[in-house]
């Protein structure tokens, strides 16, 4: 009889021991799929920053081109002006 009453004890506290295995793991897993999630969240935050940057700058460097080029033609025209007059 006591034998038996142990065996179950054992059997319980096993099963006690299962479950809470069972249950840490189901934690774990939870918390390292919403740190993957969070991860993944910030990749994509910082790829969307890093093209949106790379647009402003081209979109910087294009205007700076433009107003490269419009003052290269300013000053040819009034080069062109000049030589018009002097002759």
């Amino acid at each position: 009889m006591l034998d038996k009453q142990e065996a179950d004890r054992q059997r319980e506290f096993q099963a006690r021991e299962q479950r809470a295995l069972k249950f840490m793991n189901k934690m774990a897993t939870g918390v390292i799929a919403k740190q993957q999630g969070l991860m993944k969240h910030e990749e994509q935050m910082i790829a969307r920053y890093e093209a949106e940057r790379e647009m402003r700058e081209r979109l910087n460097e294009e205007k700076r081109a433009a107003a490269a080029k419009r003052e290269k033609e300013e000053m040819r025209a009034l080069l062109a002006k000049q030589m018009e007059e002097k002759h």
